[in-house]
């Protein structure tokens, strides 16, 4: 018995012993890798072995293995150093191979890991070889299991980025972070499946992507990667924080039973993927370094509005850009549309101060018509704030069709950006300071009379010398509405008024829109005289006048025309002050009457209105072309009843009509007692007048009108085309045509009455003559001659009263 069993012992120590490459040179189905052991020398190495684990490629493997002949590294790479049973394995497990990279894995020369998977809980996997013969026995220490692919080491951290996470590894190379990773050193690295930059708005990717972010993006990048390799296999329970390459801590947390593993909170999706130099993990998302703040500054950069934050600083206005400002709205034109040669380095201070604006005005607070305050202090304001006028179309901040302008041409594009409590808008043109008055004004050709009364009346410069002022501008159509005024205003004899008038027009302070609404103000103006203005009237629009605008005023019809030294509004009405007296004698002047003039000093006729509310029907001068002017100078009764004729005394209780359109006609009183003058509406603006009692066909066409501004502002000029003449009268002061009529009745019943009186004395002369008077034909005869006394008498009668 002692000798059987000293045999059998003997036996299975032999066997026991068996060394590696006695078992792989057992079976010809690894023939192939003998051959590379051979090849590499590694068959004493691997002979000495105490104990281990081989994953042996059987020459299936090689035939399908693509890459370059095996090395000895590749070989050792299948050889852990430990014995390792299939049993012990799990699913992710990571072992050491015997394939040491000095460095790559920590100064402590750690093998090259393998990673373990399980599939279908049946067949083991080894990185991704599939294990076919599990424990083959080779000896006590030492044991062997057979794949089906050759196993090749893990490429460098760089290339599986790349390979894993393309948007990443590009972010990484435009940070360097790519050579970073590549270091034959150390590293864990975390990625996704989300992009990083997904968790930025388009600005802010913008800004990173930028030459201006990369210190930033770098930043970032470096916040997933830490120095040292993190197997999460074999990652004790609980929290452990990490520095970061940027400097910063994270924190892997692993739940009590080891599944459930998150980073900064976000959930580890994939664990332990091998590389040369480390090891990746998948997040469901990138963690985020707080540590970068964006700033308004930066926002720009995103913009694209790079010029405009380099003049900012060059100006020295950077403080509004600094992320601890706040509480203002830039108006950032890009890069595209800046040419910094179109504006003069003297104003480039003031240009880029106007593109900030006082407050932070997001979109929803803006309405049309708005007027903001800028950064621009203005000296010709006196060092008030130059305006910004907001043009916001109709709908909501969503609808597509809504719009925002600043200024004349500056359309917002895109929304609004908000960013440290300041709001940013992206604009399509850099804004212009506002122009100088004349500037501005010269290109409104609906302004064109009033530049050309700035140069008649030479007014321009103390206009545009004044600072902080309002002007209220007349149309075209307000200098045509005043009419024969306009013209003498802008005669030579009308210049002083002329210089008065403009000079009203402008108040000695910046009044906006928004101050004039609401409110009834007295103004001081250039003339130093009061123009009230009044904002609080029952059809909703402001007026100006010299009074208190019951009777007349004008309206402003568009405002907040911003200028360099103030503001503009266009008014509807140009208002003559108090102190400009035009009377009659200069409307005539004004419009070249010579010889109405000259037939009202020769009559006497104009020192009698001057001061009064009269009415001159005045023809032109063409009008009196064709009338016999000497023998009218020689017959003073006609040329006096002429002049009356065309003088209209103010009548009560009607307006006053030639600042009124008329309904149908209207009939009025001349000085010329016995004549009246029918005016008649034809047309939309056109007028005629005759003398009444005349043909239709005889009329005068109105041409123009105007009025005085002395008295009670009701009596002007009336401009006609024709020479009104009084009604040529007969007997009885009637018309030639009514006194023939009446002449030829009074004659028609005298003869009448003659007659019948002869036919009575002729009845009675027989009746006596015959000696026979009955006393009953007697009777009739008194009867008869009573009644035709009193037919007489009613005939006289009738005769007095016509």
């Amino acid at each position: 018995m002692k000798l059987v069993f000293l045999i059998t012992l003997l036996c299975g120590y032999a066997y026991a012993y068996k060394t590696l490459i006695d078992v792989l040179s057992e079976d010809a189905k690894f023939s192939t890798l003998i051959y590379h052991l051979q090849r590499t020398h590694l068959v004493p190495m691997i002979n000495n072995i105490e104990a281990g684990t081989f994953f042996a490629p059987d020459n299936d493997a090689f035939e399908k293995y693509q890459g370059p002949a095996p090395t000895r590294e590749l070989i050792l790479y299948h050889m852990l150093p430990k014995l390792y049973k299939t049993k012990d394995l799990g699913n992710g497990q990571l072992l050491e191979s015997s394939y040491i990279r000095p460095g790559f894995l920590g100064t402590e020369n750690k093998g090259q890991m393998l990673k373990i998977t399980e599939k279908l809980e049946k067949f083991f996997h080894i990185n991704d070889a599939r294990i076919k013969d599990r424990d083959v026995f080779v000896n006590l220490n030492t044991t062997m299991n057979v794949v089906d692919r050759v196993l090749e080491p893990p490429p460098m951290m760089s290339s599986i980025v790349k390979e894993f996470d393309e948007k990443l590894f590009e972010l990484m190379k435009r940070a360097d972070l790519d050579k970073l990773i590549a270091l034959e050193r150390p590293f864990t690295t975390f990625i996704s499946a989300k992009y990083l930059l997904d968790k930025f708005n388009h600005v802010e990717k913008k800004y990173l992507t930028s030459e201006y972010g990369l210190q930033d993006l770098k930043h970032i990048l470096k916040y997933l990667v830490i120095s040292e390799p993190i197997y999460l296999d074999r990652h004790p329970i609980g929290e452990t924080s990490y520095t970061t390459e940027s400097g910063e801590t994270l924190i892997v947390k692993v739940s009590g039973d080891g599944r459930y593993t998150t980073v900064d909170g976000l959930k580890v999706m994939e664990r332990d993927i091998l590389a040369a130099n480390g090891v990746i993990h998948v997040l469901d998302d990138l963690p985020y370094a707080d540590s970068i703040v964006f700033d308004t500054r930066k926002y720009l950069f995103g913009l694209n509005a790079t010029k405009f934050v380099s003049l900012i600083d060059k100006y020295e206005l950077g403080y509004f850009l600094d992320s601890q400002s706040a509480n203002v709205t830039i108006l950032a034109p890009t890069n595209e549309v800046i040419d910094e040669d179109d504006i003069p380095n003297n104003l480039k201070k003031q240009w880029l101060s106007y593109h900030l604006l006082q407050g932070a005005w997001k979109s929803d607070d803006l309405e049309d018509r708005m007027l903001l305050k800028s950064e621009y202090n203005s000296s010709q304001l006196l060092d008030d704030s130059q305006r910004i006028v907001v043009r916001v179309s109709d709908g909501n901040k969503y609808d597509l069709r809504r719009s925002i302008q600043f200024g004349t041409h500056s359309q917002v594009i895109g929304n609004d950006l908000h960013i440290n409590e300041n709001v940013i808008y992206r604009v399509s043109d850099p804004l212009d300071l506002p122009l100088d008055i004349f500037t501005r004004l010269v290109i409104d050709l609906e302004l064109s009379t009033f530049i050309a009364t700035l140069y008649v009346s030479g007014v321009i410069k103390d206009i545009k010398d004044s600072k902080a002022i309002t002007l209220f501008v007349p149309t075209n159509q307000a200098f045509k509405n005043l009419g024969l005024v306009a013209r003498y205003l802008v005669h030579p004899s009308g210049k002083t008024d002329l210089q008065t008038v403009l000079k009203y027009h402008v108040a000695t302070s910046p009044l906006y829109y928004e101050d004039l609404v609401g409110d009834v103000l007295e103004v001081t103006t250039l003339t130093d005289d009061t123009l009230i203005i009044n904002g609080n009237n029952n059809d909703s629009n402001v007026w100006i006048s010299s009074n208190d605008g019951k009777e007349e005023h004008g309206v402003i019809k568009k405002s907040d025309i911003l200028v360099a030294n103030g503001v503009v509004h266009k008014v509807d009405h140009i208002q003559i002050p108090n102190n400009v007296e035009i009377t009659h004698q200069n409307l005539l002047t004004g419009i070249s009457a010579n010889l109405m003039q000259d037939i009202l000093k020769r009559t006497g006729v104009l020192k009698d209105i001057e001061l009064n509310n009269y009415l001159i029907l005045t023809p032109t001068d063409e009008a009196f072309k064709n009338i016999d002017l000497e023998s009218l100078w020689n017959d003073t009764e006609k040329l006096g009843r002429i002049a009356r004729l065309h003088i209209l005394p103010k009548s009560s209780g009607k307006k006053r009509w030639f600042l009124h359109p008329l309904s149908g006609e209207e009939v009025f009183e001349t000085m010329l007692e016995q004549d009246k003058v029918v005016v008649r509406q034809v047309g939309r603006n056109n007028m005629i007048i005759r003398v009444k009692g005349q043909p239709y066909g005889d009329h005068a066409r109105v041409l123009d009108m105007g009025r005085v501004s002395t008295g009670d502002r009701s009596g002007g000029v009336i401009e006609i085309d024709s020479v009104l003449f009084p009604i040529e009268r007969g007997a009885f002061g009637l018309p030639w045509m009514w006194s023939f009529l009446l002449v030829s009745f009074l004659w028609i019943a005298s003869l009448s009455l003659l007659a019948l009186a002869g036919f009575i004395a002729f009845k009675k002369y027989k009746r006596r003559r015959d000696g026979y008077v009955a006393i009953l034909e007697a009777e009739a005869d008194d009867i008869a001659e009573e009644e035709a006394e009193q037919a007489v008498n009613n005939i006289g009668h009738a005769n007095l009263r016509n």
